[in-house]
């Protein structure tokens, strides 16, 4: 039993060590309730040795993005909140998008997990999770918005440049696909696809 002890002890203390956020929390809880592990965790950082989160907070009456998944090539609603009944999972390998948050299609090497949380003060916590392991790959991708045909993607080695670099592949990926024309332009029924949009831009609310 002791030794058993002194492993929990060991653990606990290398989990703070690791952690650059380790004020916000023991190394079990998160206080939900303050501000500080909603901004650290917006952008998703690293938790523990193989796991990644992302907080969103929602007011009582919900948001109005709605995420999307590809089905045989066309949109589904993907109804991820659900307080209370569900929680949410989007498979690795499936392109989602969620409208008014980021301009570009979605694709991951590892399933995600959305887990609503009603809180005491009457907000929503959305708490994401997802694997993160030295081989995993990252995807932006764009469609034509009418008929759905692929029309480009960048590719990121997560696993190995980690969130920073995953968030600078993403700057690149938007300019990539805006500075041209013809990238945005369907092949298929020739549409010319809306200027995509960082998860980091300001005003979305009126983009797709």
């Amino acid at each position: 039993m002791t030794s058993a002890l002194h492993q929990f002890d060991k653990v606990a203390a290398q989990f703070q060590t690791d952690q650059p956020w380790t004020k916000l929390a023991n190394w079990v809880d998160f206080d939900l309730l303050g501000n500080e592990a909603a901004k650290q965790f917006s952008a998703f950082e690293r938790l523990g040795k193989d796991h990644l989160m992302g907080i969103r907070m929602l007011n009582g009456a919900g948001r109005p993005n709605v995420m999307y998944g590809l089905r045989s090539g066309r949109p589904e609603v993907m109804d991820i909140v659900q307080p209370g009944k569900a929680i949410g999972f989007v498979p690795a390998g499936a392109a989602h998008h969620l409208t008014q948050d980021y301009g570009w299609w979605h694709v991951n090497d590892a399933d995600e997990i959305y887990i609503p949380v009603p809180l005491t003060n009457g907000v929503l916590a959305f708490v994401i999770l997802e694997a993160t392991f030295a081989r995993r790959w990252d995807k932006f991708q764009w469609y034509c918005l009418e008929c759905y045909t692929f029309l480009h993607e960048r590719r990121v080695h997560t696993g190995r440049v980690g969130m920073a670099g995953y968030w600078e592949a993403e700057a690149g990926a938007v300019a990539e696909f805006n500075a041209d024309p013809e990238r945005r332009t369907c092949p298929t029924c020739k549409t010319v696809h809306p200027l995509a949009y960082s998860f980091w831009e300001p005003g979305k609310e009126d983009l797709w």
